[in-house]
């Protein structure tokens, strides 16, 4: 039998991106030859990332000559302000010719993702799909900055904005991290040194967090983020609104635990991928 042909098209932005490549290799260690697609700018990072697999990288161009976002910018961690977010998403619908040259297949991508969404409509391509994208509000965004200077801990902050109070840096160099660039959320996680994770429960980052064995302090705004939230302390018990303390942790280690031995060979979601390539080879 014929190995399913998966396409892989992740939003550009890294929180997304990353996860999609660690599942696009969980599909070819199941069998599945897998393409992915991305842009011109995004190429050579996931071609570096990807390039001790057999995964084919192919990228089709983004927009040129955009009203509201800069040459060559074709990630959300190079906007300007990331409140320019949407307009990036809405540029996507522009690559839809470019996108439909390639091969039919089965495609994973992320929630509404014009270049995609229009394409589906038309062609009724089969597809799974993930994703979100928040923003705060300046008022939060100076709130947070109040607490963790008052609060006297060790902190990591990753900052969008160029509005910190002005000397804030300063007050809390010797504790305090700010980055401005994007980081690799998910190596941060797994370092010893991190003990809690304030978390707006994006799906990839909620899976990042209790696999590292990290408990959340979740801050739910929009879409599904509130059910991730809930399922996070409900359910998982490895988070919390407001709260924290040993139990809160313990639970973290035992759900992480859980969590790794569930993606390891014979695990529960190991057995659940190799189900879904059978189900795509039989179509």
């Amino acid at each position: 039998m014929a190995s399913p042909h998966i396409l892989v098209f992740p939003f550009m932005a890294k929180g997304h991106t990353f996860p999609m490549l660690q599942l696009a290799r969980l599909l070819l260690r199941h069998g599945a030859a897998v393409t992915l697609i991305t842009t011109p700018w995004n190429r050579p990072l996931i071609s570096s990332c990807l390039s001790d697999t057999t995964i084919s990288v192919i990228d089709i161009p983004f927009p040129q000559n955009l009203q509201s976002i800069p040459p060559d910018v074709e990630s959300t961690d190079k906007l300007p302000d990331i409140s320019l977010w949407p307009d990036l998403l809405a540029a996507t619908k522009l690559m839809q010719p470019h996108f439909e040259q390639h091969p039919q297949a089965c495609l994973l991508y992320h929630w509404h993702f014009p270049v995609v969404s229009g394409t589906l409509a038309r062609t009724r391509r089969r597809a799974a799909l993930f994703g979100t994208q928040v923003e705060i509000l300046q008022a939060q965004f100076r709130e947070i900055q109040i607490g963790l200077e008052k609060s006297g801990v060790n902190f990591l902050w990753l900052v969008r904005k160029n509005e910190l109070d002005e000397g804030f840096e300063e007050r809390v160099k010797s504790r305090g991290t700010l980055v401005k660039e994007w980081v690799d959320q998910r190596e941060i996680l797994e370092h010893e040194t991190v003990r809690g994770f304030l978390c707006h429960c994006g799906w990839n980052s909620v899976m990042e967090s209790l696999c590292a064995k990290v408990p959340i302090l979740a801050w739910p705004m929009m879409w599904e983020q509130p059910v991730n939230a809930r399922m996070v302390v409900d359910g998982a018990g490895g988070g919390g609104e407001g709260s924290a303390g040993e139990e809160v942790r313990k639970k973290a280690e035992e759900v992480g635990g859980a969590a790794v031995k569930a993606v390891e060979e014979g695990g529960s979601s190991w057995e659940a991928l190799d189900q879904l390539i059978n189900e795509l080879n039989s179509f």
